[in-house]
């Protein structure tokens, strides 16, 4: 016999392996109390298919008892203990006893007793008369009841009696429970109330009225010049200049765009000529020599140029022969643009008398090859700064203009600085990418439109009779900058403007003459004021009385002048 050990936690799946991997005919399956093998009665049926077609006789170990049960049940027989390399202590499965008539008829009579109960209370049974004479005459008989018989009689009728006394006689008392009827007037009223309170709470503060209420004006153009100066100035202006500030910082990946030749430097030789002199000529080394396309070599050791062989004839001079000598250059710069063979190169830094006879010839090199690598480049940092700043510039701004929602922006009146600039590496670097770093500040200089409009309105109305005064909407008010100076916080204005010559009204005393009156008598009220044109009333919701708002809160109102050209403004 094979006897196969098994962990807890071993799925069906490894044991199906391993029977079907077993070299005896006999195999043994050892499993652990609480295995998850023996938690389900379909692994057991898996094992017990599987050792059938593989032919194969499949016994179970194990202490654990609901796994022994479950083994039992799917014919998987079972022991107790491995001894000595043999399985013993063999569990026989347990056949459940018939049940005869006569013990089915002493349960079910022994449940049929009377049960002494509360009046009141129904109390369910069945109805087993028949049954039991039917229990009668089978009794002694070989057949037998169902095993669950005693759990579930078919066929038994289920009735229901209602006690209506207690042993004593005495009418017992129900134990259903039931509201007096004091109580259920109570709350009966209290949801009454509650109804009346909920329906005045939505009269009085759901309902909104919005009033518009149109008068006659007379048309007054404005313009003025005006001083706008910040608050920090011991200055005296007409209107307070706001000035919003705001820093920005971030931060932002480039990438290189550089680039750096580490090839070879082509290198070779060179004639050193000397027309200029019948002296010889000496070229130190490191001296540049420059070819006619621009690309640049170095004198390698120093030079002597013999002098030239140059006659006078009279007052003119005649080169017979230039002075030569043969030098070595290597290329500034690797790369094999710098092969270069024959032309004539100039001696950077040499003396103006001396340019143009003093120079080199049939220069001839070689060796020099390209292998470029990329790099940071200084433009590539500049690039990258700009780049960063604009974007930090613009996102301060517009927190600033933000900030100042409430007045008139002037975008010629906007300052930034660059607080800190830093990249992650130099120029030079040989990197495919580096971050670059930024704060900024941004300055915005604006007014407040609704004081502007106030100081408007009272410069303009110091004119005008006791009743009557100035109206100036917003919309209407045309602003330029005349001068500035940033530093100082100081702007000079040119303001124009549209006004409204009204008669004074209160219009809190209007509105608590309108609160909870019907339209009717609301526009009767509304009727009454001086240069009135029109009124609107509008409800929300739609279906809402045709009553105003009983509060205060609920009951906007707003006031339109017009003048007869049809412009307006509004209050």
């Amino acid at each position: 016999m094979e006897i196969l050990y098994f962990e807890t936690t071993d799925e069906v799946t490894k044991a199906i392996e391993r029977i079907e991997e077993a070299s005896e005919k006999e195999v043994a399956i050892v499993l652990p109390q609480g295995s998850l093998i023996l938690q389900s009665i379909v692994n057991l049926k898996l094992l017990a298919k599987t050792a059938k077609e593989q032919k194969k006789d499949l016994v179970v170990v194990t202490i654990d008892k609901i796994g022994r049960n479950l083994a039992m049940q799917v014919g998987i027989p079972v022991y107790g203990k491995i001894d000595k390399g043999k399985v013993s202590g063999k569990l026989m499965q347990k056949t459940p006893q018939p049940v005869t008539p006569s013990a089915l008829r002493d349960q079910v009579q022994k449940e049929t007793e009377e049960i002494t109960t509360v009046t009141g209370i129904q109390v369910h049974r069945y109805d087993n008369s028949d049954k039991l004479s039917q229990l009668d005459e089978r009794d002694g008989k070989s057949e037998t009841a169902p095993a669950d018989a005693l759990e579930n009689p078919a066929g038994f009728t289920k009735t229901t009696v209602t006690h209506l006394r207690d042993a004593s006689g005495r009418m017992a008392q129900s134990s259903t429970f039931k509201i007096p009827p004091r109580i259920w007037k109570t709350v009966i009223y209290i949801m009454i109330i509650a109804a009346i309170v909920a329906t005045g709470l939505l009269y009085w503060f759901f309902p909104k009225t919005i009033v518009t209420i149109t008068l006659m004006g007379e048309k007054e153009q404005i313009e003025e010049t005006l001083n706008a100066i910040s608050p920090e100035q011991e200055k005296d202006g007409d209107i307070d200049l706001i000035i919003t500030s705001t820093n920005k910082s971030g931060e932002k990946e480039f990438a290189a765009t550089g680039t750096r030749n580490i090839g070879e430097k082509a290198s070779g030789s060179v004639t050193l000529v000397n027309d200029y002199s019948t002296s010889s000529q000496s070229i130190p080394a490191g001296t540049v020599l420059r070819a006619s396309d621009g690309k640049q070599f170095v004198l390698s050791a120093n030079a002597t140029i013999p002098g030239a062989d140059i006659s006078v004839e009279g007052t003119s001079t005649k080169l017979n022969s230039s002075g030569t000598t043969k030098a070595s250059i290597t290329a500034e710069e690797a790369g094999d643009s710098h092969n270069i063979k024959g032309g004539r190169m100039t001696l950077v830094g040499i003396s103006e008398s001396k340019d143009g006879k003093v120079y080199a010839t049939e220069p001839e090199t070689s060796g020099g090859t390209s292998e470029t690598l990329k790099i940071v480049s200084q433009e590539d940092i500049d690039n990258a700064k700009n780049s960063l700043v604009e974007e930090l510039t613009n996102q301060a701004k517009a927190d600033a203009v933000s900030e100042a929602a409430a007045g008139f922006v002037f975008e010629e009146a906007t300052a930034v600085s660059v607080i800190a600039f830093e990249s992650s590496v130099g120029a030079n670097t040989e990197q495919e990418k580096f971050i670059s770093k930024a704060e900024v500040e941004a300055k915005v200089l604006a007014i407040d439109k609704q004081q502007l409009s106030q100081y408007l309105a009272t410069l303009t109305s110091s004119n005008l009779d006791s009743n009557k005064e100035l109206k100036i909407a917003d919309d209407t008010l045309e602003i330029s900058l005349s001068s500035l100076n940033l530093n100082q916080g100081q702007l000079v204005l040119k303001v124009k403007a549209v006004g409204t010559i009204v008669t004074k009204i209160d219009l809190n005393d209007v509105k608590s003459q309108l609160i909870g009156k019907n339209q009717g008598r609301a526009r009767t009220a509304v009727e009454q004021l001086p240069q009135f044109k029109d009124v609107i009333f509008k409800y929300d919701p739609t279906w809402y009385f045709r009553r105003l708002a009983p509060s205060n809160s609920s009951t906007e109102l707003k006031v339109e002048y017009v003048f007869e050209d049809n412009e307006n403004s509004e209050e």
